[in-house]
């Protein structure tokens, strides 16, 4: 066996116990003339992944800094299919339009030319079953187009803005969907949410909460591809939109959506007044 000469020797030794000195200078002992191992240069190469890897990790996605006119308010109006959504969307912008405010009322999926496509294709029930990661993917990229062209330059110049729906009703409908393929994970729920609203919350957000089977009442008998999704689904997304507005109960609070239209709209105005008045 070949002994090998004391100044390789130590080479070597110096290079295995300072990898990550020799991949930052990419030289060995200032250029001393040493034969390197397949090891030695593996462990190189993956003190070099280690630290470039190190150097680039960032956010997934770096939003550009909000610029909300000091004035802007966002508020969302959320519940099950039937709930009245549309119709106290509609009355609550027109109630601040009354009082001088510009008010852009919109709507997920939609809103943008992309959303709405995106939306007629959701609703389709000729598209049958689709995978929930497939919905989930479906349902941010509308909002991330939402939130880039409409809702943020809106708030940028000081409007109020009203949205039917935000990243709630995803967790609360691709969450509690059983279709084909693995149910969408809370995490992936959660992560996509951020990504496709970059950072973009209402002030306030409205649960319009009746029991399912109310709700469903009045969707009537032509029914989209997830109106006909069934009672027990219906009921889960009812249960999942409760716990998602229990969680911070200050920014979302939760109304009752039944009785008159007249007397829903006032326990709407009620929930928002202190950020308007």
């Amino acid at each position: 066996m070949r002994c090998a000469p004391p100044g390789e020797r130590s080479a070597k030794g110096a290079a295995r116990g300072a990898t990550a000195s020799f991949v930052r200078s990419n030289t060995l002992l200032s250029g001393a003339r040493v034969r390197e191992s397949p090891t030695l240069r593996l462990c190189a190469l993956i003190s070099r992944a280690r630290e470039d890897r190190a150097a680039v990790v960032r956010p997934a996605y770096a939003a550009p800094p909000m610029s909300d006119a000091p004035n802007s308010l966002f508020f969302v109006l959320d519940g099950l299919d039937g709930c009245g959504k549309t119709t106290q969307a509609g009355l609550l912008a027109e109630r601040l339009r009354g009082l001088g405010r510009t008010v852009l009322h919109t709507r997920e999926p939609g809103g943008s030319a992309l959303g709405e496509r995106v939306r007629a294709l959701l609703l389709d029930p000729s598209l049958g079953d689709v995978a929930p990661m497939a919905e989930v993917f479906l349902y941010q990229a509308s909002r991330a187009q939402l939130v880039e062209a409409v809702i943020r330059p809106a708030l940028a110049v000081g409007q109020v803005v009203v949205c039917e729906r935000w990243h709630y009703a995803t967790t609360a409908y691709q969450g509690a969907y059983e279709g084909i393929g693995t149910r969408a994970s809370a995490h992936a729920l959660r992560t996509s949410s951020e990504l496709a609203t970059q950072g973009v919350e209402p002030q306030r957000a409205l649960l319009l909460d009746m029991p399912p089977s109310a709700s469903d009442a009045r969707v009537g008998t032509e029914r989209d591809r997830l109106e006909s999704r069934g009672a027990t689904y219906r009921d889960r997304v009812g249960a999942r939109f409760r716990e998602i507005f229990a969680e911070a109960p200050e920014q979302r609070r939760v109304i009752s959506a039944e009785g008159s239209i007249e007397a829903v709209a006032e326990r709407v105005w009620e929930a928002v007044r202190d950020l308007v008045e």
